[in-house]
């Protein structure tokens, strides 16, 4: 899995966590040669919720594949695909509200499995922060530097 982000202090926890690549979006096209032998990846999942985000999954994403827009992005934000790119790279737009899931039923097995230490959870937070220091918290997401911080209500 390759994970592609701007942010380089970003790429170990990814790796961490279960990619197998981690590059910038300039070192794009070299991982899709490497590592696909210039085909490109079956899905391409985007989590940030940007125009230039989808764009880059799209690039990533072979013929035939699909993109999968897990990211909430903004009303304004459109994404530039011209209907030739539809027909003609035959790749599937798709979105993910919340990855599908049944909270009923899939989060009482996300939670079985970190419990059981096959989720790691830890390993995704950045940072916990207190209600006081939530401007501080925003600023820091424009950084693009969190993983993710998790607000405690003390």
């Amino acid at each position: 899995m390759l994970v592609i982000d701007p942010v380089e202090s970003k790429h170990e926890p990814a790796l961490r966590l279960g990619a197998t690549h981690a590059v910038t979006p300039d070192r794009l096209s070299d991982a899709v040669r490497t590592i696909t032998g210039g085909r490109g990846f079956d899905y391409g999942f985007e989590a940030v919720g940007g125009s230039a985000a989808i764009m880059t999954a799209w690039k990533a994403t072979r013929r035939g594949g699909d993109v999968i827009v897990v990211g909430a992005g903004a009303a304004d934000d459109l994404v530039p695909l011209s209907a030739f790119n539809l027909l003609f790279e035959g790749k599937n737009i798709l979105s993910s509200l919340y990855g599908g899931a049944d909270v009923r039923k899939d989060f009482p097995l996300l939670a079985e499995l970190h419990k059981t230490g096959r989720l790691d959870l830890e390993g995704m937070i950045s940072s916990r922060i207190s209600l006081s220091d939530l401007n501080e918290a925003v600023t820091a997401l424009r950084t693009g530097e969190p993983l993710r911080q998790i607000v405690l209500m003390d």
